[in-house]
């Protein structure tokens, strides 16, 4: 035996010796050998974690045991497992992480770090709730529509530009034309951004992170960014105009009940919660448009047809094509890949048969779920033609096999709003610019704010 194997087998065996009781208490559950003092952490040095996730998934099986040092933390991919944690039994777990990470970015109104049952009092009040919240929904296409062509346009032709920055700065145009009725400047672009990679740090930080850990620089670009909507509210109060469509009108006229500094957190938190993720899967389908050139002349062609009467959300929806290829990009790129779940801190759970210590950490990955063949036959190939009538029926959004969005009661309220986002810039991408994506260049997902997204890639508007 080498020296290398001797000293393998000692740590192991050390790992063993120190963590004897909740060894035994997830006996029987699969995973990778920990070794001592890391656990299984050193599996994750230099690799993406998603995929790290799906590997064990399909080694280990449906429920896998790791080690974070001296820690487990579970991993359930099975359809009836994740059903358990985020569905029937969200009493059983809790959102630990990246809650206190994120609480002086995001503020106390978004729902996404609550949990029961202030998520429930949170997301009662907020605009995603108001009555006529899906008919302000639809009315977003067309808005969104004409802030794509407007950011498209503007890109020069026969340039390389960086795709992932291209396609944030037009969602972030699409997002405040959703939020206030118009584009906002640099100077708000910059500040977004300056909190977004606050926020990312502080996720990603080995230690916690306090709040008083914000440098004077965060704390002026997120005064300055919030003040960006208060004066938005106030100009609104000021001067009604019947005729906008956007969020700030429509809950000022649904009577909102949020006070002017939460209404205007709720806005800027549209961006922090929704424009990462949509950015994400926006690029992942221009990517593999961009491979597939008669899939993509295909699409146009069906668009073409449905638009006739412009880019409203019913013509968008009924396009079969512009659906198999979003929800294949978001199959094969989900762009939130990890979901994070503690069980009960106050007492034993049970799980596929097993009991939990007590806050025992939970990963769920819908990526290790996308791209199992245990659910999906060539599951790393793009193939939105996968997506026929039987599919799609056995595989709606938030299914055991299918949840880009999560699932159960706490997946993300802005489910529909990314959907008519994705249709919408997409279609205009297709039909009016032809815009290449990351030709001839491998997609290698990167995360940032909790999102997976495709770094690296060239964006060309073809001459």
């Amino acid at each position: 035996m080498s020296l290398h194997d001797k000293l393998v087998d000692a740590a192991e065996s050390l790992f063993v010796a120190t963590h004897p009781a909740v060894l035994e208490k997830l006996k029987g559950i699969e995973g990778p050998t920990p070794t001592f003092p890391a656990g299984t952490l050193l599996d994750f040095v230099g690799k993406k974690p998603w995929d790290v996730l799906l590997g064990y998934a399909e080694t280990h099986g449906a429920m896998v045991l790791l080690w974070a040092l001296g820690d487990p933390v579970i991993v359930p991919t099975a359809p009836a497992l994740t059903e358990a944690v985020l569905v029937s039994r969200v009493g059983d777990f809790y959102k630990k992480s990246p809650v206190r990470a994120l609480t002086p970015l995001l503020t106390e109104v978004e729902p996404f770090l609550a949990n029961l049952p202030e998520w429930q009092r949170i997301v009662a009040a907020s605009l995603f709730r108001l009555p006529g919240f899906d008919a302000w929904v639809a009315a977003q296409a067309p808005v969104l529509a004409d802030s794509a062509r407007h950011a498209f346009s503007a890109l020069p032709e026969g340039q390389t530009h960086d795709a992932l920055q291209a396609v944030r700065r037009a969602a972030f145009d699409a997002f405040s034309h959703m939020a206030v009725g118009r584009a906002l400047d640099d100077d708000a672009w910059e500040r977004f951004q300056r909190m977004a990679a606050e926020g990312d740090e502080r996720m990603s930080a080995p230690v916690l992170l306090s709040e008083e850990s914000f440098d004077l620089g965060f704390r002026v670009a997120r005064s300055g960014f919030w003040r960006v909507f208060l004066d938005a509210i106030a100009d609104a109060r000021a001067h009604d105009d019947p005729a906008r469509v956007d969020a700030l009108a429509f809950a000022l006229r649904a009577g909102t009940t949020l006070s002017d500094d939460q209404l205007a957190a709720a806005l800027a938190n549209l961006y922090f919660s929704g424009l990462f993720s949509s950015s994400s899967a926006l690029l992942s389908a221009l990517y593999h448009l961009t491979e597939d050139r008669p899939l993509r002349d295909a699409l146009a062609a069906e668009l073409r047809a449905a638009v006739t009467g412009g880019f409203t959300a019913e013509a968008l929806a009924s396009v079969p094509t512009l659906e198999r290829v979003i929800r294949e990009s978001l199959r094969l790129h989900p762009p939130v890949p990890i979901y994070m779940r503690n069980s009960a801190a106050d007492r034993e759970v049970e799980l596929g048969g097993h009991l939990l210590p007590p806050d025992t950490t939970i990963y769920l990955s819908n990526y290790a779920v996308h791209r199992n063949s245990a659910y999906w036959s060539d599951p790393h190939t793009f193939l939105p033609s996968r997506w026929d009538a039987a599919t799609l029926a056995a595989n709606p959004y938030g299914s055991g096999r299918f949840w880009p969005f999560g699932r159960g009661p706490r997946a993300c309220i802005g489910q529909e709003v990314a959907l008519v986002f994705l249709r919408a810039t997409l279609a205009v991408a297709v039909l009016e610019h032809a815009l290449e994506v990351g030709k001839g260049q491998p997609y290698e997902g990167k995360a940032f704010f909790a999102c997976m997204s495709a770094e690296g890639l060239g964006l060309t508007v073809r001459t």
